[in-house]
């Protein structure tokens, strides 16, 4: 891999980038994945696919509320 210009920083955001990929791909509801990549992403100021992951992260967050939401009849600790 050609480094020249890259500094630690962005080579570890890089290294995280594949890391959640990596994670996202053996578990595609992992929303701490999606989270974890969209803020990566910005942080290596690609905005476009931070806000696209983003979007994601927040699509699966509302589902997830959705769906705690519509067991507390059946749990009492959906509640809390």
């Amino acid at each position: 891999m050609h480094n020249q210009g890259i500094g630690k920083k962005d080579l570890d955001l890089v290294e995280a980038v594949e890391w959640f990929n990596k994670a996202i791909k053996q578990d595609m509801i992992y929303s701490d994945a999606y989270y974890g990549l969209a803020v990566t992403y910005g942080e290596l100021e690609r905005y476009e696919e931070a806000i696209e992951i983003g979007k994601k992260y927040v699509d699966m967050v509302m589902i997830s509320s959705r769906e705690c939401c519509a067991c507390q009849d059946v749990l009492p600790m959906c509640r809390e």
